[in-house]
């Protein structure tokens, strides 16, 4: 008989999303600062590619949302109104986590 292979450790998954190449880099900038290797967090970086903070949702979305535990979206926020009411930043920033929050998540 074969012998049994050790399982694997189950790692928690975050998903960033930024609106451009600029954003894509400062991101894995982040990520290469505050993530450790053998800390079992695993964290993807993916491109948007422009077209507003709309399109930048909708991308994070259409990711295979089951895959990831958390998924982040950075926004520009001059073009953020545009796309989603001038009131709504204040009220995204009440509810969704500033980059503050995002540190803490990629240091646990």
């Amino acid at each position: 008989m074969a012998p049994r292979h050790p399982n694997r450790p189950q790692y928690r998954t975050l998903l960033l999303v930024g609106e451009g190449e600029t954003k894509q880099a400062f991101l894995q900038h982040v990520k290469a600062l505050y993530v450790q290797r053998g800390s079992g967090l695993r964290v993807t970086v993916r491109c948007a590619h422009g077209k507003g903070a709309g399109h930048v949702v909708d991308y994070a979305i259409r990711q295979r949302i089951h895959q990831f535990d958390q998924v982040a979206a950075l926004l520009d926020p001059r073009h953020y109104a545009a796309h989603f009411g001038a009131d709504a930043l204040q009220v995204g920033r009440k509810i969704e986590p500033t980059l503050d929050d995002l540190l803490r998540l990629l240091a646990a």
